[in-house]
């Protein structure tokens, strides 16, 4: 598990993973391939919140040695651009928090959180479908 999650925050996915466009690629490994272990408690969110943050500083420094040089016309003025995960740390915030939901509240499953959106009228996907399929698209 440690392994995975070191594997994930230090390794070129976590960058991606900040990338809308490189995000959702099939071809390349942008997982985090961390999930099992975080949903078997192998790892928590705090360690996973902690490697990451981590990662991303020791990035930053590393970045900004590389940059200061040894001599003056060697150094670049360019600012340090940042890797933030702030995608992964917000979408690992909203996991944490429907399963402490689903925890306390096993019935969202199957029912909303507040009594009266149960008299909410939802579309269901296959009437959507049905009035697509009866239309003439094009003509």
């Amino acid at each position: 598990a440690l392994a995975a999650l070191k594997r994930f925050a230090h390794g070129e996915a976590a960058r991606a993973f900040e990338v809308k466009e490189q995000r959702f690629r099939a071809d390349w490994d942008t997982s985090a391939q961390i999930s099992p272990f975080v949903r078997f408690g192998e790892l928590s969110v705090r360690q996973v919140v902690y490697e990451v943050t981590q990662a991303a500083k020791s990035e930053e420094e590393k970045l900004r040695r590389l940059r200061r040089g040894t001599h003056k016309h060697q150094r670049d003025k360019r600012p340090v651009r940042k890797w933030e995960p702030r995608t992964f740390l917000r979408r690992l915030a909203w996991r944490d928090l429907a399963y402490w939901a689903l925890w306390f509240n096993p019935k969202l499953a199957d029912r909303p959180w507040r009594p009266q959106m149960e008299q909410q009228w939802w579309d269901e996907p296959h009437d959507r479908a049905d009035g697509i399929n009866r239309r003439r698209v094009g003509h």
